[in-house]
Protein backbone atom coordinates (compact mmCIF):
# COMPACT_ATOMS: atom_id res chain seq x y z
CA UNK A 1 0.00 0.00 0.00
CA UNK A 2 2.97 2.44 0.94
CA UNK A 3 4.29 2.16 -2.85
CA UNK A 4 1.23 3.41 -4.12
CA UNK A 5 0.83 6.00 -2.19
CA UNK A 6 3.68 8.25 -3.91
CA UNK A 7 2.23 6.88 -7.38
CA UNK A 8 -1.15 8.83 -6.68
CA UNK A 9 0.81 11.88 -5.47
CA UNK A 10 2.58 12.26 -8.90
CA UNK A 11 -0.95 11.24 -10.65
CA UNK A 12 -2.62 13.76 -9.22
CA UNK A 13 -0.30 16.50 -9.42
CA UNK A 14 0.66 15.57 -13.45
CA UNK A 15 -3.42 15.68 -14.08
CA UNK A 16 -3.68 18.81 -12.44
CA UNK A 17 -0.86 20.42 -14.37
CA UNK A 18 -2.51 18.94 -17.54
CA UNK A 19 -5.90 20.46 -16.62
CA UNK A 20 -4.17 23.62 -16.47
CA UNK A 21 -2.54 23.30 -19.14
CA UNK A 22 -6.21 22.68 -21.57
CA UNK A 23 -7.39 25.37 -19.40
CA UNK A 24 -4.78 27.86 -20.43
CA UNK A 25 -4.88 26.95 -23.81
CA UNK A 26 -8.53 27.17 -24.72
CA UNK A 27 -8.64 30.25 -22.64
CA UNK A 28 -5.68 31.38 -25.25
CA UNK A 29 -7.56 30.09 -27.95
CA UNK A 30 -11.11 32.04 -26.46
CA UNK A 31 -9.50 35.37 -26.59
CA UNK A 32 -7.27 34.87 -29.89
CA UNK A 33 -11.65 34.30 -31.58
CA UNK A 34 -12.88 37.37 -29.74
CA UNK A 35 -10.22 39.70 -31.26
CA UNK A 36 -10.63 38.38 -34.47
CA UNK A 37 -13.83 39.10 -34.32
CA UNK A 38 -13.70 42.03 -33.03
CA UNK A 39 -11.67 43.04 -35.69
CA UNK A 40 -13.78 41.92 -38.27
CA UNK A 41 -16.69 44.44 -37.38
CA UNK A 42 -16.32 47.31 -39.35
CA UNK A 43 -16.25 50.66 -37.20
CA UNK A 44 -19.45 52.73 -37.42
CA UNK A 45 -17.17 55.45 -39.19
CA UNK A 46 -15.98 53.46 -41.99
CA UNK A 47 -19.84 53.29 -43.04
CA UNK A 48 -20.31 56.62 -43.55
CA UNK A 49 -23.01 56.94 -41.13
CA UNK A 50 -20.83 58.43 -37.45
CA UNK A 51 -23.96 60.49 -36.22
CA UNK A 52 -26.71 57.11 -36.96
CA UNK A 53 -24.24 55.01 -35.08
CA UNK A 54 -24.08 57.05 -31.60
CA UNK A 55 -27.41 56.19 -29.84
Amino acid sequence: MSRLIPLFVALTIGSCLFTAHLMLDIHERSQQMRLAAQRALPAPCDLGSCLRAVP
